[in-house]
């Protein structure tokens, strides 16, 4: 099962939930859970790749982030909410 957690890199939410989704990537990950980033900005300056890359190190944040600049993946899960976690397995897609 993977866990798809949308988030911007300045969204304030964001920022007070990720060290609780860093520990839980951390501790479920020998039970097969996979959480991956998916960082979908809303402010111009979050396009910027590398300050992702940056935030991301500084962060501490010890799970795959793909950037989604243009809102593809975020669209295709008809999702409209920062942070936003999704549950993934090959039968079904949920937030949580």
């Amino acid at each position: 099962m993977s866990s798809l957690y949308f988030r911007a890199r300045t969204c304030i939410n964001r920022l007070h939930a990720q060290p609780y989704i860093r520990v839980w990537s951390h501790a479920c990950r020998n039970d097969g859970l996979v959480v991956i980033g998916v960082h979908t900005p809303e402010l111009s300056f979050e396009h910027d790749i590398d300050r992702v890359r940056r935030a991301t190190t500084e962060r501490e944040i010890n799970y795959p982030v793909v950037i989604d600049n243009d809102d593809g993946v975020r669209s295709a899960y008809d999702n409209r909410y920062r942070p936003a976690p999704y549950f993934v397995d090959a039968d079904d897609c949920r937030p949580w």
